[in-house]
């Protein structure tokens, strides 16, 4: 019943973008407001030059601050896109921050866009959250995810100054991760004032189903153990520490293959790594895949991998236990609140192929129980991450 007090609240969102799991958390909470602002700075980028395959592999990150804003017509979402010139020169790249808060500022006068409670995702987009904030004194609730906290802050004094004024202005912080929170702690935040809430699944899209029929519809041998990975194929995801430990799996384990899910700039390296290493007949990468395709991936698999050198709380590991699928994975970011035992997967250190290796051996020896996986990915539930955001929304505006 106190939800019913946001019944004539508005919200304004700001994030980088509006997919998983930002894009599902946003829509379950939208249910309790009156109207959702999402704010999606976009840079002046002429849209087209994103069909040349080197420049979308090169700017993924602008086509991703494009959602399909038809897809929302009939919700109470509405899209506001300010734009700022982005121009790669140091000078003018550390003002991005500014000329995207002061087009923020633009918009919200023009289109009378008046907010109760602002939650920003990331911490250099919550700089446009604190500038909002500072002009209009509504509450400024933000999340972290991962880089923000472990790498932006310390890319030089303009980065740390930017993190410090969201610190300073931030009524509350929500942290994915112990370990995030931790992080803002030693940037002088007052641990008192952030709520370590992880990301949602969806765990009524990603549930178990049956993998004899899941291989048949997407083609896949029924007589191996299949280990899949999924993630954007750039360094950060370890993939090459991956294919390293295929090299050691592949002449103890005859019956193992390796499918990876992703696209980026490191496919055409990836794909030469498998040729040198001889493992054409081991490891398919498949690209990208739609999201309401991979549960058939998901359970399809034997085990789930994820070789991240860093991470916040990532969504495919969520979608893959809702799946009741074990994992082996890196113990970085926050990946060990969701591994958080041995009944669910195995940690090992990042860079470490030997060690990856011998744990994905180890794992494919195992009897996992599917039905307690999935039990601990509802923990993380859409539905319960949900509440819990909402209830700190009451806080603020009761």
């Amino acid at each position: 019943m106190s939800k019913v007090i946001l019944r004539d609240k508005n919200l304004l969102v700001i994030s980088p973008n509006f997919f998983t799991p930002i894009r599902e958390e946003t829509l379950a909470v939208s249910n309790y407001f009156s109207t959702v602002y999402v704010v999606i700075p976009q840079p002046y980028f002429p849209r087209s030059l994103l069909r040349i395959k080197y420049i979308y592999e090169r700017y993924q990150w602008i086509s991703l601050a494009y959602p399909d804003i038809a897809a929302f017509n009939k919700t109470n979402i509405r899209f506001y896109h300010p734009k700022s010139l982005i121009v790669p020169l140091n000078f003018i790249k550390r003002r991005t921050e500014d000329f995207f808060a002061s087009s923020l500022l633009q918009t919200a006068d023009k289109n009378d866009l008046k907010a109760d409670l602002i939650h920003a995702h990331r911490l250099n987009y919550a700089y446009m959250g604190a500038c909002f904030k500072e002009k209009y004194s509504i509450p400024l609730l933000a999340t972290t995810h991962g880089s923000d906290v472990y790498d932006f802050p310390f890319k030089g004094v303009h980065e740390y100054s930017i993190i410090k004024y969201v610190l300073k202005n931030a009524d509350h912080i929500i942290a994915i991760s112990h370990r995030e929170a931790s992080y803002l702690s030693t940037l002088g935040y007052p641990y008192s004032k952030i709520s370590v809430i992880p990301n949602p699944v969806d765990t009524k899209l990603f549930r178990c189903l049956p993998q004899d029929k899941c291989r048949a519809l997407l083609g896949l041998p029924v007589n191996k153990k299949i280990l899949l990975s999924i993630g954007s194929l750039t360094k950060v995801k370890g993939h090459t520490y991956l294919l390293e430990a295929m090299t050691s799996i592949a002449p103890k384990r005859k019956d193992v293959i390796l499918v990876i899910i992703g696209a980026g700039s490191l496919r055409k390296f990836l794909l030469n790594k498998i040729g040198k290493l001889k493992l054409n007949q081991k490891v398919l990468l498949v690209g990208e895949k739609p999201h309401k395709e991979i549960p058939l991936w998901l359970n399809s698999a034997d085990l789930f991998i994820l070789p991240s050198i860093n991470e916040g709380i990532p969504s495919s590991l969520l979608e893959a236990i809702a799946c009741g699928k074990p994992v082996v994975a890196s113990n970085v970011g926050g990946i060990p609140d969701i591994v958080s035992t041995s009944d669910i997967g195995l940690l090992v250190p990042p860079r470490d192929s030997e060690a990856l290796s011998n744990a994905i051996l180890e794992a494919l020896d195992r009897h996992w129980d599917t039905n307690a996986i999935r039990k601990h990915a509802m923990r993380f539930s859409l539905e319960n991450i949900a509440n819990q955001i909402t209830e700190l929304y009451l806080k603020f505006l009761k």
